[in-house]
This record gives C-alpha cells, structure tokens and sequence, in this order.
C-alpha cells in the first residue's frame, strides 16, 4: 500500500520519529562483556623466589563491599596477557600463584609493569615493580599511621593478608 510509505503527521501533535539505525557493529550486543573487576587493587608481589618459582604470587585487594571474581579479567605483563582466576572476598586478599601461567622475573634491571585488564577491556589498576628485590623479600603496598600508601620491599611476607613492613630479616 502507498500510505505506509507517505509521512503520517499530526497538526494537533506535532512528532519527528526515526525508525532505529543498525549499530553497524558485526558482533552482537550479547557478546560484549561487562566491567567486573572494578575496585580491585594490587597488594604484594613476591617474585625472588628461594628454591623455585612456585613461591612467587600476585597479591590482590578488593576494598570494595562486595566479592570480586577475576576469573574473565587478564593481567597483562610484558606485553602478553594471562587470564586470571579466583575470587577476592569483601575487604579480603587473595593471592593469585602466577607460576600456574609465568614466572615473573626475580630482580629486573629496569622495572616491569603489571596490568589488571577488565573483562571489557579497559585497565583497573597497574602497578611497576623495581630492581633491588632480594630473596625472603616480597614488593608490599604499605599503609602509614595516617593511611597513605607506599611500595616498599618488605621482609614480612604475607600472601592472603594485611601487608606488614619489615625492614630486617
């Protein structure tokens, strides 16, 4: 019929409608990910292991109120990216063992970064660790009396819990 082809307009109630464009996107909505590691930070990282490379982890913390699942999230570490898993409880600590995927080098000449990559792909949190590890020492962020953080290199390590600085063995 020709009128479902000719405008409708209403003097009365005056309207503009669009019929709905296609997003030109090949993929379907269904298939992008949604954010979920929002609010998870770094902690600890012990990577100059004493006997072998299954000492080393990647300690994560959720201040949020809610459990964070990594598992959909990536960490990204030179230039390569490893899936994460597990989950970090409300407030809690959780260390991930990278020697499931990697070894992190033990006292890098220059500093290497790592990135925690959202299930939709933007950065939550990254973090460089510095030459000067030594062994029985893990890379801990450390809170003062007044709650302002630093990295420092600690000889309390703590895999799962609360940082504690340590000067000397």
């Amino acid at each position: 019929k020709m009128d479902d082809y000719l405008p409708h307009y209403d003097a009365d109630a005056p309207s503009l409608y669009l019929e709905p464009e296609e997003d030109g996107l090949d993929t379907p909505a269904e298939e992008f990910k949604a954010p979920q590691c929002q609010g998870v930070e770094f902690s600890e990282l012990l990577t100059y292991y004493v006997d072998d490379k299954s000492e080393q982890f990647i300690e994560f913390f959720n201040p949020t109120s809610a459990p964070i699942n990594l598992t959909g999230c990536d960490l990204s570490y030179k230039s390569k990216t490893y899936p994460l898993s597990g989950t970090v409880s409300a407030g809690g600590y959780y260390a991930f063992p990278s020697s499931k995927l990697f070894s992190l080098t033990k006292n890098p000449k220059n500093p290497l970064t790592l990135t925690i990559i959202d299930a939709d792909g933007t950065a939550v949190d990254e973090m460089a660790y510095p030459n000067g590890q030594k062994k029985s020492t893990s890379y801990a962020r450390i809170f003062d009396e007044s709650g302002h953080d630093s990295w420092q290199i600690t000889y309390a390590i703590t895999p799962g819990s609360e940082n504690v600085y340590q000067k000397y063995r």
